[in-house]
């Protein structure tokens, strides 16, 4: 459509759309199940500001990425005789609170099954860079991103308080960019080789689970009242730096803590 002068531009309009994404603030006093192991500060401070470093038009279209191919691996999986049934379905705790007393709320990628499964799992599928996969390779979901090893842990648990059998997560993952995953020696013989597409089945954790319970309800106790959090990052951890937090210049950590140690990756 022309403006004037001006003629649109599909791909600019994109941009300038998912850009606004980034400028949203939460709404509810909920935390989110997949960012409770988020710096405490962070969340607090997400809780009285907007974004004043809003994540970019281009984080944002990575993300809409790993949508499309969850898509994509549901459909293939279920070509291949699995069933995937409730994607997307909310889950809260309390379970039995009005939606916005809640403390956690989030939303499962799926319950997979399979004719030759005793029973069925929590499907979790993520969509990763090649840095991201390799430390999940190297140190297993729990060590290598805590992150999801409690959303699957905690998402098992709220399925098993409304009274769904399940005791274990099928957890997927793909890589963004297999090229770089694999730079050097695509050979899958070779055995510095890493394969894109990450499988691993976890069981349900309830020591685990219990501490991430009591980590969010005392959160959001803190929350509640207005507090500004303690720091749980410093310079230096991954995201720990402007490109990936949202209030990286209103926490300013560097101020506090100094710049990161040479050699630590930034």
């Amino acid at each position: 459509m022309m403006e004037g002068n001006r003629m649109n531009s599909p791909l600019a309009d994109i941009a300038a759309m998912l850009a606004r994404r980034g400028e949203y603030t939460q709404q509810g006093d909920h935390l989110r199940v997949s960012g409770l192991e988020q710096c405490a500060r962070r969340i607090s401070l997400l809780r009285h500001h907007p974004p004043s470093n809003p994540t970019t038009w281009q984080a944002f279209y990575n993300m809409m990425q790993g949508d499309v191919f969850e898509k994509f691996m549901r459909e293939q999986l279920t070509e291949l005789g699995y069933t995937i049934r409730d994607d997307q379905r909310e889950l809260q705790w309390p379970k039995d609170v009005p939606r916005e007393d809640a403390i956690l709320i989030g939303h499962i990628d799926g319950i997979i099954d399979h004719p030759t499964w005793p029973k069925e799992m929590l499907w979790e599928n993520k969509f990763l860079g090649s840095f991201g996969l390799k430390k999940i390779e190297r140190d297993s979901l729990y060590d290598g991103n805590l992150s999801y090893y409690t959303q699957s842990q905690l998402y098992m648990y709220m399925l098993r308080e409304e009274g769904e059998d399940i005791d274990a997560v099928c957890f997927n993952a793909e890589v963004k960019e297999s090229g770089a995953l694999n730079r050097g020696y695509n050979d899958p013989r070779d055995h510095r080789y890493i394969d894109p597409l990450y499988e691993s089945f976890i069981p349900y954790d309830e020591a685990h689970v219990m501490k991430s319970l009591a980590r969010a309800a005392r959160l959001y106790t803190r929350l509640k009242a207005g507090e500004i959090l303690e720091h749980e990052r410093r310079p230096g951890d991954w995201d720990c730096q402007d490109l990936y937090c949202p209030v990286y210049d209103i926490c300013q950590p560097e101020l506090v803590f100094g710049p990161a140690p040479k050699g630590r990756r930034k």
